[in-house]
């Protein structure tokens, strides 16, 4: 049976002491490729983009894993992605993920006060955007 082709995103010290060493090991998994603006693995495909490694072709992998951090970012692109392609269902979707990592997130004191009130002001302007495009989807049907 062919390994299970595997991306990391973000790659710093946890990544290449933890992970790089536990998917070399197992023999389901391989590492095909990274997603970090400074850090890389040797001999692995490298992207400093997230929309960039997305949009290689299908035969690239597509499972990747990040810490929870920049998984926040990940997906508020991810969200706005879908509501430039009109798919406010979509993006709604990715709102409640936000919303929960942002939860995640507070709940762990892993962000500050200030860093606090930022996400909270993202996660709204997400929200509203999905609000406006199914408000826009329904005059359109009208």
């Amino acid at each position: 049976m062919p390994k299970m082709k595997v991306a990391l995103v973000g790659i710093g010290k946890i990544a290449l002491d933890q992970h790089v060493p536990a998917i070399a090991a197992s023999p389901d998994w391989e590492l095909a490729a990274t997603v970090s603006r400074k850090g890389s693995v040797p001999g692995v495909p490298a992207f400093t983009d997230f929309a960039a490694f997305l949009a290689e072709p299908d035969e690239s992998p597509k499972w990747f894993t990040t810490s929870i951090g920049p998984r926040f970012f990940l997906i508020e692109q991810e969200g706005y992605r879908a509501l430039e392609r009109g798919l406010w269902l979509v993006a709604y979707d990715y709102c409640l993920k936000l919303s929960h990592l942002f939860n995640v997130l507070d709940a762990r004191g892993a962000i500050s006060v200030s860093e606090r009130a930022r996400r909270i002001q993202r996660v709204r302007a997400l929200a509203v955007r999905v609000a406006q495009t199914y408000e826009q989807s329904l005059a359109a049907v009208a």
